[in-house]
């Protein structure tokens, strides 16, 4: 368990907003529930939460072996946003504006997401950054 999601558990992990973020002057990218070309569990599947946390817990264990070695001040993690019809889950790469290290990090994993979940290559974003 990385920094932030020890946080997250220690504020009750409730689901709220990362109110840690903003006072750590931390920022965010949205990465997506799943990967790309893969279809996620919709809000109005009744109780859809249970099913979406599991869906976003795996693809963010999947980034994290896809990625490896982030900076400091840098982790995937899920995050729940509000929708109309009920709350859903993303992953997202919080990340250290401030350093240019943990920003590299994130905006390499926003762009090379993969497509489905049966990619498993593991990229080293220091060596193709």
């Amino acid at each position: 368990m990385g920094m932030f999601s020890e946080l997250a558990f220690l504020m009750g992990d409730d689901d709220d907003d990362f109110d840690y973020i903003s006072a750590l002057r931390l920022e965010y990218l949205n990465i997506g529930p799943v990967p790309t070309d893969e279809p996620c569990v919709s809000v109005s599947n009744g109780d859809y939460s249970i099913e979406m946390r599991e869906e976003v817990n795996r693809y963010v264990v999947m980034l994290e072996n896809r990625f490896p070695n982030p900076p400091a001040d840098t982790e995937i993690v899920v995050k729940w946003f509000d929708h109309d019809f009920g709350k859903y889950a993303e992953a997202v790469v919080v990340y250290n504006p401030d350093c240019e290290e943990s920003a590299r990090y994130a905006y390499f994993v926003e762009n090379n997401t993969p497509m489905r979940w049966d990619d498993f290559d593991i990229i080293d974003w220091r060596r193709t950054a």
